[in-house]
């Protein structure tokens, strides 16, 4: 049996260790989560890693057809993965966590060799507070401004190619606002990382476009 890991919904940036505040982003999950639906209706057996709170497989907003079959189709298919043991759930907040998972979740596929995709459709934070530069407690109001140092979140992309699944199908998603570069961006994200398909659409268009960027397979004349 083929095997897919998605990631889904956006990830929180916590300002101190025992949270109170914390930076987030507007991903609900709706892409993830549905494409977690295909997967099954395919034959995949899915691990659905995703932010908690957010949209799941088979609990999403009603497509445009008649409620009550919908909600018997969905019923029926949930049921029929629950028991065929096809989806497996977890859930993350913070960006530390969802990385922490990434990395054992991909090593435990790693035998799955080429059955395996990872499909990353989870929308990461670009930064972050590292763990040692974290307040332990809540930060205290006063009249003074806040100010914030954020560090890039590492790249997990070359790691997930080169050590942790390195035989799977990797799928990354790229969200920009400024459509002369998006392309770009998505080309490069291949050349960078090695991924074999990146998803790339403009904020204003999610709904409605997306472009695929797919590397181009090199034969060597065997």
């Amino acid at each position: 049996m083929n095997l897919v890991l998605i990631t889904s919904g956006g990830t929180t940036v916590p300002l101190e260790k025992n949270t109170v505040r914390f930076l987030d982003n507007f991903s609900t999950g709706s892409r993830g989560s549905i494409s977690a639906e295909y997967f099954l209706e395919q034959g995949y057996a899915v691990v659905f890693m995703h932010r908690e709170v957010s949209d799941c497989p088979y609990a999403c907003s009603p497509r445009l057809i008649p409620l009550n079959s919908y909600l018997c189709r969905l019923f029926n298919l949930y049921r029929k993965a629950d028991e065929e043991g096809t989806l497996l759930q977890l859930g993350f907040t913070s960006v530390h966590e969802y990385l922490f998972m990434l990395k054992h979740v991909c090593q435990a596929l790693q035998p799955a060799g080429e059955r395996a995709m990872i499909y990353l459709a989870a929308a990461v934070s670009d930064y972050f507070i590292p763990d040692h530069l974290m307040e332990e407690h809540k930060i205290q109001s006063g009249s003074d401004n806040l100010n914030i140092c954020l560090t890039p979140t590492p790249k997990c992309l070359s790691l997930l190619k080169k050590t942790w699944c390195p035989r799977a199908v990797v799928v990354s998603f790229k969200l920009e606002t400024d459509e002369s570069i998006l392309m770009k961006k998505a080309t490069g994200a291949i050349e960078k990382y090695k991924v074999d398909c990146v998803v790339a659409n403009i904020l204003k268009k999610r709904f409605d476009e997306v472009c695929l960027a797919v590397a181009t397979c090199v034969n060597d004349g065997g």
